[in-house]
């Protein structure tokens, strides 16, 4: 009862670890290369095909494409991915830091935007 009164600590956060975040950004940055557009829901559709070819994903072939990210290899292989909502926040949250701009880099306030 005591949390439904004060709230969880980590409300608004996604719990995902730092190597799976990166990899969805890097998965972002990837396949919207020179013009092409793909959307979160694509991403995360790619995802889950990837997890649905579990333990082909051991292969050599597919070495290059995990290079730095053991722990997501390992969670594909046993079918393990963050939902289309998480994949939705990380990339959201990763473009909102991107494209906010301080419109006075010496104010006080740094929510200001151009």
């Amino acid at each position: 009862m005591a949390t439904l009164a004060v709230g969880s600590k980590d409300q608004g956060q996604y719990r995902i670890s730092k190597e799976w975040h990166d990899f969805t950004v890097s998965l972002h940055h990837w396949r919207n290369r020179e013009g092409y557009r793909i959307n979160h829901n694509q991403i995360s559709g790619y995802l889950k095909a990837l997890a649905s070819q579990r333990e082909k994903l051991r292969d050599k072939k597919h070495d290059e494409k995990f290079k730095g990210y053991s722990e997501v290899r390992e969670d594909l292989i046993v079918g393990k991915h963050p939902s289309h909502v998480t994949v939705y926040k990380v990339i959201n949250s990763y473009l909102e830091a991107k494209y906010n701009k301080v419109r006075h880099p010496g104010s006080p306030i740094e929510a200001q935007i151009l």
